[in-house]
């Protein structure tokens, strides 16, 4: 009689735990519903002060100022003509002309003298000196210090 009623307590326990587990299972899904809900909810809101119309305008708005733009532009490169344009680069060419003309110093017309050779001077030698060995005590004398 005590094996069938710890199997049927041991049956019972596990229904138990299958419900827990199932009890678990739904509220998390509840959570995910609520979550998915609430998302809904907020894109609903942006969506309600975003409005369709609202975007169309903006985009209108912009085409509108990138074809004024385009129009300014056409406007300024017809009003300088070719032959307006070579005048101007001319113009430009003679102004940094002068600029350079005005900036460089007037070169001196006075002779330089001539070199003067000193005799006390020596020679530049023409060939690498060979290195000097130092002595011992010279050695000791310069790690001493």
């Amino acid at each position: 009689y005590q094996v069938q009623l710890l199997e049927k307590t041991d049956q019972q326990l596990m229904n138990l735990e299958e419900l827990t587990h199932s009890i678990e299972y739904a509220l998390v899904e509840k959570q995910v519903l609520e979550g998915l809900q609430k998302g809904n909810d907020v894109l609903k809101e942006i969506h309600k002060e975003t409005s369709i119309e609202a975007v169309e305008k903006l985009m209108d708005d912009t085409a509108d100022a990138i074809a004024y733009q385009n129009e300014i532009d056409e406007m300024l490169h017809e009003l300088i003509s070719a032959e307006e344009e070579e005048e101007i680069e001319r113009e430009l060419n003679e102004l940094r002309e002068e600029e350079l003309n005005a900036k460089l110093p007037e070169v001196p017309k006075n002779k330089l003298p001539e070199p003067v050779s000193d005799p006390e001077i020596p020679s530049v030698p023409n060939h690498v000196p060979a290195p000097v060995k130092a002595s011992a005590k010279e050695k000791q004398a310069m790690l001493a210090t």
